[in-house]
């Protein structure tokens, strides 16, 4: 079974698969449960955890599926370690990097 809390939309797409997998949601409350489908889980509830279960974010993961965020950390890697982390391509976060971005474009149509 799967946990849902009651704060968090229900995207049929992940619904379907969940079931089409077997898994059924599990009642309110309940600690019989596989996965944790959660906004970012709190620290309390990731030390709770048993071995086998899992949950759908943890702390910090919001960095790694938020692109602005993800290139922010990365940019910031690369002026601190320099090429080592020259890993993702030029990014522009905007309407910050606008500018930058309307020039890359004049220069690379």
């Amino acid at each position: 079974p799967y946990y849902c809390y009651a704060n968090v939309h229900r995207y049929n797409a992940v619904v379907r698969v969940l079931r089409h997998s077997g898994f059924q949601e599990a009642p309110v409350g309940s600690r019989q449960w596989l996965l944790l489908w959660s906004r970012h889980a709190s620290p309390a509830v990731l030390q709770r955890l048993q071995p086998r279960q899992r949950t759908n974010h943890f702390r910090g993961s919001w960095h790694l599926g938020h692109k602005a965020l993800l290139w922010n950390s990365i940019w910031r890697m690369q002026q601190h370690h320099g090429e080592a982390y020259n890993i993702m391509p030029q990014t522009y976060v905007l309407p910050r990097d606008m500018a930058s971005w309307k020039d890359a474009r004049v220069r690379h149509p």
